[in-house]
C-alpha cells in the first residue's frame, strides 16, 4: 500500500522515498525506517480505510530548526487521491499533534519544512497554527515551520 502511495503523482512530486525503487528495494528501505528508533511511522485511517502515511520524529536542538530544545517532527501525506485538497489535512495534523507529538510534556514545539512549491502542504500547516521563519536549500527549497505547544492550545 505504501509502495502504490508513494509512487502516485500526487505523492512522489514532493515525497521521493521510493522513486526508481524495485519493490524489494522498497522493502528494504522502509524495513530500516520501521526500526530507526527514533522515528515512529503511522498509516492514516478514515472510517476504517487507510488514506495516508504520517510520521514523526524527534528532532534534537539544532541550528536548522534554531531550537535550543528538543521538538517533534513530523511528515505526512494522503494518498487517497479523492481525500486530498478538501481539508482532511489540517484535521488530521490537529488530531496527531494532540495525541502524538503535544501528549509528551517535555515538548514544546512540533516542527516540518514543506517543500516550498508544496502549497498545499504549507497552507494546511498554516491553518493548524504553524508559522514558516525560514527557508533552506538542499535538493529543492523547503520552508521550516514550527508551532509552540502554547499557540497549539491558544
Amino acid at each position: 500500500m505504501l509502495y502504490i502511495w508513494l509512487n502516485y503523482a500526487h505523492v512522489c512530486e514532493f515525497w521521493d522515498d521510493s522513486k526508481g525503487l524495485t519493490y524489494e528495494q522498497f522493502k528494504a528501505v522502509f524495513k530500516k525506517k520501521l526500526l530507526d528508533k527514533n522515528v515512529k511511522m503511522y498509516i492514516i485511517y478514515l472510517n476504517c480505510n487507510p488514506i495516508g502515511m504520517i510520521q514523526r520524529y524527534y528532532e534534537t536542538p539544532s541550528e536548522k530548526y534554531e531550537l535550543n530544545e528538543t521538538a517533534i517532527g513530523i511528515d505526512l501525506f494522503i494518498g487517497e487521491i479523492e481525500f486530498c485538497y478538501n481539508g482532511f489535512g489540517p484535521r488530521i495534523i490537529r488530531n496527531f499533534i494532540k495525541k502524538h507529538v503535544f501528549n509528551h510534556n517535555e515538548i514544546n514545539f512540533c516542527v516540518i519544512d514543506p517543500n516550498i512549491k508544496n502549497e498545499k502542504a504549507v497552507k494546511a500547516f498554516s491553518r493548524v497554527g504553524f508559522k514558516g521563519y525560514k527557508k533552506y536549500q538542499e535538493k529543492d527549497t523547503y520552508l521550516l515551520m514550527k508551532l509552540s505547544r502554547d499557540e497549539f492550545y491558544l
